[in-house]
């Protein structure tokens, strides 16, 4: 036991594996690059606001004269950290950040090993 005991909250994450039309109707037309995009560098600096740690794909976005660039009609997420989140929310904004690709990508990307890096196998 330590003293004093240290302020550390665990989780247990479940993966789910599913096929790709399943998958594809979870992203909404939503790119699973653009998704894997927004979720990186939402959580790529600890302790940051949404706002401060997506700045730069919002400007990207709001330069664009296609779907995306319509982050505001997602609420407060500005002022969320990527913790607070669920897996739907990012969806929605990477939806909003990217734009829809509607039937433009194929299910081999949802094949590729994605979020291993080449050294830890």
């Amino acid at each position: 036991e330590f003293d004093p005991p240290p302020a550390v909250h665990s989780s247990c994450v479940g993966v789910r594996f599913v096929d790709p039309t399943e998958m594809r109707r979870r992203l909404r037309g939503v790119h699973p690059a653009d998704l894997r995009q927004v979720v990186r560098t939402a959580f790529g600096q600890r302790r940051k606001m949404l706002r401060r740690s997506l700045r730069d794909l919002v400007a990207r976005s709001e330069e664009r004269d296609d779907d995306a660039g319509d982050a505001e009609g997602m609420g407060d997420w500005e002022r969320s950290r990527p913790e607070d989140l669920e897996a739907e929310d990012f969806v929605e904004l990477a939806r909003r950040l990217c734009g829809s690709h509607g039937a433009e990508w194929k299910d081999e990307c949802l094949r590729q090993r994605v979020w291993r890096k080449k050294a830890h196998g």
